[in-house]
């Protein structure tokens, strides 16, 4: 019974922290809309730089135990975001803002299917991180070659896509193993042993729990992105 129980509250601190951060990330583009449109590229290259940074910092942080540094940091870091993604949101919130809402519909419901599939199925395996993560190097040199080379970059995009729903069920898993682990805990917890293993495993789990979540973050934003300009592509409309 322990071995299939889920630790409810872990799943819900995990999507907490990620409606939290696309709440956060929300606000960031709002206040971008503040910023006026001559500054806006200047703005995007300071909010790559603080957004890589802030990434980074976060699961520093978080991999040293440092739960509450790393949370201020993943708060930060999605603001951060939201100024990056600021400038291409607002392009097409002006000429097409209904692409901008069926590609949140997409996201989302590309995020239901695969935590459907992931909850219902067993055929993830570790070995998915490896595959994806040497993907997405190869989507990446593509996107750099899509400057120089001409009519690769809806492609490219295309592929992308693939990986982040890859990984989107990826992370999925790794939140399902995590919940079960945790469940286990909580269960030995509750007939009076490994009280020790519980304490230590719920700081665990707290940082694990927002480092999915980010990871969760990463995914819904870049297919947010992606779904968004292949509908523009589509219809001839803009390239970030």
């Amino acid at each position: 019974m322990a071995a299939t129980h889920t630790d409810r509250a872990l799943m819900t601190q995990v999507f907490a922290w990620l409606g939290g951060a696309l709440a956060i990330t929300t606000i960031g583009v709002m206040l971008a809309s503040t910023i006026p449109a001559s500054d806006l590229s200047g703005l995007w290259i300071v909010g790559a730089i603080a957004s890589l940074g802030l990434c980074f910092a976060t699961q520093m942080q978080l991999h040293r135990g440092n739960i509450m540094a790393g949370s201020v940091l993943f708060i930060l870091f999605a603001l951060a975001e939201g100024f990056l993604i600021g400038p291409l949101v607002l392009a097409y919130l002006a000429v097409a803002p209904t692409e901008v809402a069926a590609a949140l519909v997409g996201t989302v419901g590309v995020f239901f299917l695969a935590a459907a599939i992931v909850w219902s199925t067993n055929f993830i395996t570790p070995v998915w991180g490896r595959f994806l993560f040497g993907a997405l190097l190869v989507g990446i040199v593509g996107l750099i070659l899509s400057m120089f080379v001409s009519g690769i970059y809806v492609l490219v995009l295309g592929v992308l896509g693939v990986v982040f729903v890859g990984l989107t069920m990826f992370d999925f898993w790794r939140l399902k193993n995590m919940a079960t682990r945790s469940g286990a805990v909580t269960a030995s917890t509750s007939r009076g042993r490994s009280s020790f293993l519980a304490m230590n495993a719920s700081r665990l789990y707290a940082g694990s729990a927002i480092m999915i979540a980010m990871a969760l973050y990463l995914d819904f934003i870049n297919l947010f992105l992606i779904i968004l300009q292949l509908l523009g592509a589509s219809r001839g409309g803009m390239r970030r």
